[in-house]
């Protein structure tokens, strides 16, 4: 009996504890993967968690936070795109701070193409083959162009063949030297590997987020060093795009590539971890 009693009390000394593990909710979207990853990497590698990755849609993520069935969410796009859910769940979620203060989202086209405003498109027609490229079919972009076509009166079709095809149209067009016209936000990787430019929106048709970052009802009073961290955690727009390029391109897993990213960056790493400063440390 001593010897089983033994087995099972190191047996539960080998589990984690609740205390101990951080359960972060996701999209598929590229940044929402990456972010995720380079997070986690942090909470486990530097700080000793456990970290429990849940892959789901927006609808489910708000849902699953505001009920304390996950902790945390890292991609929240406000105050526009995400708006119908945070109205919801406002009340019911700890606000963590702002990862990126403002994204892009609109038409681009390579910089070497000679327009600045999508007033111009129409006067530009047969050029761009009174196409614009676009991304999935039920998108919120796509729905925005869309009324972007009726603002502005554009005779333009949008061409809705998924993220990927218009991208690929992109990479063959920059490579012929030709003009294109996408539907395109930032952060992504495109912004990184091509020098693109977001045309004026002077309608103000496309209107921009921040991304923003928030945990279940009492995770600061549960998990304080985790919830210190995570309200740090933040890059600049041009360090996602970097990022997102290099797990793009990469081979490996976004945890292995975030995990490169976290080692080749200490003094990020160590101002996101430093644990918090006494009265007196900061008097002195």
């Amino acid at each position: 009996m001593k010897i089983l009693a033994a087995l099972l009390s190191c047996s539960l000394l080998a589990l984690p504890t609740l205390a101990n593990v951080v359960k972060i909710t996701y999209p598929d979207w590229p940044e929402g993967v990456v972010l995720t990853n380079l997070a986690a990497v942090v909470l486990e590698e530097k700080m000793g968690y456990t970290v429990e990755l849940t892959l789901a849609e927006p609808a489910v993520i708000y849902d699953s936070v505001a009920a304390g069935e996950q902790d945390v969410y890292l991609d929240a796009w406000l105050p526009f795109t995400h708006a119908s859910y945070w109205k919801e769940h406002s009340f019911s979620l700890e606000r963590l701070g702002t990862i990126i203060e403002q994204t892009h989202i609109g038409l681009a086209v390579p910089s070497y193409v000679d327009i600045t405003n999508i007033n111009q498109l129409n006067n530009n027609r047969e050029l761009f083959g009174g196409k614009i490229i676009g991304i999935e079919v039920d998108a919120g972009l796509t729905k925005m162009t869309k009324r972007a076509i009726n603002e502005y009166e554009l005779d333009f079709k949008q061409v809705s063949a998924g993220t990927d095809a218009m991208t690929t149209a992109l990479d063959k067009a920059i490579a012929a030297n030709e003009p294109i016209v996408v539907t395109a936000w930032t952060p992504h990787w495109m912004f990184a590997r091509y020098d693109l430019k977001m045309l004026v929106d002077t309608r103000n048709v496309y209107q921009p987020d921040g991304i923003r970052k928030f945990a279940r009802p009492g995770f600061a009073e549960d998990q304080p060093d985790a919830n210190r961290f995570l309200k740090r955690f933040a890059l600049t727009e041009d360090q996602l795009n970097a990022l997102l390029l290099e797990v793009h391109d990469s081979q490996s897993t976004a945890k292995e590539v975030t995990r490169k990213w976290m080692m080749d960056h200490p003094e990020i790493i160590e101002a996101w971890i430093a644990p918090e400063k006494k009265w007196w440390q900061k008097v002195f």
